[in-house]
């Protein structure tokens, strides 16, 4: 059996992940992508695809948030209310996937195709999950935590440390996503706060759920459930409308 300290790649990752239950893979798999997301809001800005269409920055954050709800409810019985909104996610983080492979150019081309592919897989393990299905998440989620750490540095030293808190009966969601807060992609993540700021669209829910997994300080649990649980067609509207919608709840649960 493969110990903590000797997760090193994909396959050793794997293979420790497939001994423990079923909610340490997503957690694993979520977490990692979180640590990349401030370079994808960045990406998305820069190419001006926060809104619809393909690689949308809404769809990328649908999956993760609803990743979020689901790895937020320790007992699996629970999850099952995000069966059908995990499934129409998924429909769309599919069709992100694909759109990304195809419209990455330039630099961020590698990071941007990896980290839409971890996007993918995270939701397809919380979807999993949520289901109550038998089929063993753990490859899904090693892969996950590959493509989304590629770009990250440091990132398999906090995968390795939160295996370790996880094993050890930790609660994941009072964990920051950097070991000691020391965050290797902060000044990424100013320069997305200060774009999500200074857009049109109010995305000041969005900053707050971020910084709450950043610092580990749990997000109201009613906030995260209204929002992950809106209706497909909440999320395919604009960024404006939608986060109009976001801020009302938000507004509402408080």
């Amino acid at each position: 059996m493969v110990e903590i300290e000797d997760i090193v790649d994909m396959n050793s990752l794997e293979e420790w992940l497939s001994c423990q239950s079923q909610r340490f893979s997503l957690v694993v798999a979520y977490r990692s992508a979180m640590r990349g997301l401030p370079l994808y809001i960045n990406w998305s800005f820069d190419a001006g695809l926060k809104f619809g269409g393909s690689g949308s920055l809404v769809s990328m954050l649908r999956s993760l948030l609803i990743s979020n709800a689901i790895v937020f409810e320790t007992m699996s019985e629970l999850t099952r209310k995000y069966q059908h909104a995990a499934k129409y996610a998924l429909r769309s983080a599919d069709h992100n996937l694909s759109a990304c492979h195809q419209d990455a150019l330039g630099s961020m081309s590698d990071f941007v195709s990896g980290f839409a592919d971890a996007s993918d897989s995270t939701i397809f393990a919380a979807e999993s999950y949520a289901c109550g299905s038998d089929f063993d998440i753990s490859s899904v989620a090693a892969g996950a935590v590959v493509n989304a750490s590629e770009y990250t540095p440091n990132a398999w030293g906090a995968v390795k440390k939160e295996c370790k808190y996880l094993k050890n009966g930790g609660d994941d969601q009072i964990l920051p996503l950097w070991p000691q807060k020391l965050n290797p992609v902060s000044d990424e993540w100013e320069i997305a706060k200060g774009l999500l700021e200074l857009d049109d669209a109010n995305w000041s829910f969005w900053v707050k759920w971020y910084e709450s997994a950043l610092n580990g300080v749990p997000i109201n649990h009613s906030v995260l459930e209204r929002v992950s649980l809106l209706p497909t067609d909440a999320w395919e509207k604009n960024s404006t409308h939608l986060n109009e919608v976001i801020a009302e709840i938000a507004t509402v649960s408080k």
